[in-house]
C-alpha cells in the first residue's frame, strides 16, 4: 500500500506532497469530519426538539378536546331539553372525534327543534364524515 501511495504523491505537485508527508492533510481532513459531524448533529437535535415540541401541542390539543367533550356532554345530560346545548355536545363530540354520539346529540336536538338550521347543517357534516 505504501508504494501506491508514494506513486501517486509522485504525480502531485511539490507544495501538495509536502502537506502529505508532514500529515497536515491528515489533520485538514480530520478537522473537516469533525465539523460536518458537528453540522450535522446539531441538525438533528433541531429536528428532535421540533418534533417533541409538535407532540406536545398535539397532546395538549387532546386534552382540550377531551374536556370540551366531557363537559358538554355533562351538560347535556343535565339539561336534555335544550337544543342548544345538545348542538353544542354534537359539535364537541364531533370535534373529539365520536360520530357517533355527535350524532346522538343532534338527532335529539332536531327532534326538539326540527328546524335548528345549525343543527341540520351539523348533521349533513356528520353524514358527510361518516
Amino acid at each position: 500500500m505504501k508504494n501506491n501511495l508514494r506513486t501517486i504523491t509522485a504525480y502531485l505537485p511539490k507544495g501538495i506532497r509536502n502537506s502529505f508527508a508532514s500529515g497536515q492533510v491528515g489533520y485538514r481532513l480530520s478537522s473537516f469530519f469533525f465539523l460536518l459531524f458537528l453540522i450535522i448533529a446539531g441538525i438533528l437535535l433541531q429536528t428532535l426538539v421540533f418534533l417533541n415540541a409538535k407532540t406536545g401541542t398535539a397532546k395538549r390539543e387532546r386534552e382540550i378536546k377531551d374536556k370540551d367533550y366531557s363537559y358538554w356532554s355533562s351538560v347535556a345530560s343535565q339539561y336534555p331539553a335544550i337544543p342548544d346545548i345538545l348542538y353544542n355536545a354534537a359539535l364537541s363530540a364531533l370535534n373529539d372525534g365520536r360520530k357517533k354520539e355527535a350524532m346522538e346529540y343532534i338527532d335529539k336536538a332536531l327532534r326538539l327543534d326540527p328546524l335548528f338550521k345549525k343543527a341540520i347543517e351539523l348533521k349533513n357534516e356528520i353524514e358527510r364524515r361518516g
